[in-house]
Formats: structure tokens, sequence, C-alpha cells
């Protein structure tokens, strides 16, 4: 198309452009470390890491969600995730599917409906919780499973300022946000098979909440600003 034709012609310009302009901070910041090779690999930069901080405070009001009053005693897994296919909360249906195990769905999105049409008894879905609801939410939660790619991988940080470990996707930002062994295990592939045997791994894995609760606490609004003053002082 002529459309196409265009861009061939104007690409090599926009790119170098694109080149020299990357040149002009005196410092790059990246939130995971895989967003910091994705910078070198396009520019050559070397960008620090500063990961972003989690909101979440634990002590903060609790407001329970009445759907899911009647499971708070025994607990349940949790993601908590826009309903996205890539975000791949339909693996996780599949791999609690036929089993004992509870898990509750927290989000909204595109793929809702699609969602909303598979659960089956042990799968529960809430939507639009305020704040309160959603500490309420983690502090109740046995697992935090994080199935999706992610360039920084928040979940599992928010999970582990309320003491809860995490099973994740070995790759992305949750390598940076999961601490293997202290607040989680990591899974190799996004498949119902896989994270069935995580999930079954964590539950007999004797986690340590309290460094847990630290992990979380490196990720802290605190620890972001100090790092932050940091970058700028040596700028």
């Amino acid at each position: 198309s002529v459309r196409g034709v265009g861009l061939g012609v104007v690409r090599p310009m926009l790119r170098r452009w694109d080149a020299r302009a990357a040149r002009r901070p005196v410092r790059y910041l990246a939130n995971s470390r895989i967003v910091r090779q994705r910078i070198a690999d396009a520019y050559g930069i070397d960008a620090t890491v500063v990961p972003a901080p989690h909101s979440m405070d634990p002590a903060g009001p609790r407001a329970p969600v009445a759907e899911l009053a009647d499971w708070a005693e025994g607990g349940y897994h949790l993601v908590v995730s826009r309903l996205l296919p890539y975000k791949n909360v339909h693996v996780l249906l599949d791999a609690v599917r036929g089993t004992d195990h509870r898990l509750v769905v927290v989000g909204s999105g595109p793929d809702r409906d699609r969602i909303h049409a598979d659960l089956t008894e042990g799968v529960r879905l809430v939507s639009h919780l305020t704040d309160d609801q959603m500490r309420w939410v983690y502090a109740h939660a046995t697992l935090l499973l994080a199935p999706s790619l992610e360039d920084y991988g928040l979940t599992p940080i928010e999970a582990a300022a309320f003491g809860v470990p995490s099973v994740s996707l070995r790759a992305g930002g949750y390598l940076d946000t999961v601490d293997e062994g202290v607040t989680g295990v990591h899974v190799d592939l996004a498949e119902p098979g896989p994270f069935l045997h995580g999930i079954e791994s964590a539950l007999a894995h004797p986690w340590d909440r309290d460094a847990i609760r630290a992990h979380a606490a490196t990720f802290s609004e605190e620890r972001f600003a100090e790092r932050i003053r940091a970058v700028l002082q040596e700028v």
C-alpha cells in the first residue's frame, strides 16, 4: 500500500532520530532487569534499576467481600489481574479444575465474560473492589498466583506485604519481585500442569511469613524515594 511504502521510506530516518534522542537524558531508570535489558538492546544504554513501590498498607482498614465471606476461614488462592487473554488467567482455571483448590479471581476486562462462563464450583470472580476490600482479600489468601509475562510484576509484592507467598511464572519482572524459596516459587511454563505442581509445592513449603513481609518492605514507597534521591544526587 501507499502507506506501507511511505513508512518504509521514513523508517530509517525515524530510527536515527530515535537513537539521537535516546542519548539526551543523563540517566535512564528501569523498573526491572528485563526492562533494563530492553533499553540496552535498543539503545546500548545501561539503565539503573529502581523498582516501583507498592501502595498496599496491610495495617489499613479492611472490608469483607460478601461473595467470599464463607471462604475466609479456609482461605483460597488468589489472582489479581486485568482480564485479557495474555494474562493467562484461564491457565489457572484449568489448573484447579477437578481439584479441591479454591481460586479467587479479582479483576475486570475484555475477557471477563469468557472467564465467567468457564467458572467451576471452586472458582469465584469478583470485580471493582475498594482498597479496603483488596486488603481483606489479600489477608485471607493462601497463595498469590501470577501466570502472565509482565515487565514488572506488582501483585506478588502486594501479597508479600500480608505475608502471603506467590507462585509465579519464571520470567519477566517476577524474577525481580519474587525471591524464590523465600517469598514464592517459580513455574517454568504458563500451563495448567506446571502451575498445579507449583501450587502444591508452595503449600508444602515451610514459609517464614516475617521474611516475606520483610521482602515486601524493600519495595515500599519510602525505599523508592531513597533510591530516587540517591540517583538524583549522583547526577
